[in-house]
């Protein structure tokens, strides 16, 4: 067949024949995967654009500084105190304890699975999808929430004060000094 096509339409209509062909099996792949894989190829195709623009926007100081420091976190900040300032405990401190547990519990669980050969390669495969998109959202809030906070400019850049060179002298001299008040204050 792709012979006659080529005597009759010409080369060029068959490099177009092969394409379309190609063309129209991926279409045929892509509609006979189930709606759940679907479902699962899009929101792993969102978290790797949400990481690669979190990481494209963080390579910026001045934008984090401009955007996310003294806009975005200002406010983002009052309304997290507003809600979580009467706890006397740290509320990121206790859902770092649960997933800790959490993650915890899970692997003794799959390791005792995986221990008794138990563990089916459909399943495995499903607890590295499940445990990648929890990784990519943990790293997303975790930027949110604070992250982006570490690629800030410098404390002597938002201070507006010269960097100076110091030498070894002056700095002996100075922790001198600070030794002194401090034995001072223990008299």
């Amino acid at each position: 067949m792709p012979l006659i096509l080529c005597t009759i339409f010409g080369i060029k209509n068959l490099i177009f024949y092969k394409i379309a062909r190609k063309k129209s099996q991926l279409f045929i792949l892509y509609m006979s995967i189930s709606r759940s894989l679907k479902k699962k190829i899009w929101i792993g195709f969102a978290f790797l654009v949400l990481i690669i623009l979190i990481k494209l926007f963080a390579s910026n100081s001045l934008w984090i500084e401009k955007y996310y420091s003294n806009k975005f976190y200002y406010y983002f900040s009052i309304f997290l105190r507003s809600i979580f300032g009467w706890v006397p405990f740290s509320i990121g401190d206790a859902l770092y304890f649960l997933a800790g547990l959490w993650l915890l519990i899970k692997l003794i669980k799959y390791g005792a699975l995986l221990f008794r050969r138990r563990l089916k390669k459909v399943i495995l495969y499903s607890l590295l999808w499940k445990l990648m998109l929890l990784l990519c959202s943990i790293y997303v809030v975790f930027n949110i929430f604070w992250g982006l906070n570490y690629d800030r400019k410098e404390i002597g850049w938002q201070l507006h004060l010269e960097k100076v060179d110091y030498d070894t002298s002056s700095l002996t001299l100075i922790q001198e000094l600070l030794l002194q008040k401090v034995n001072e204050t223990k008299k």
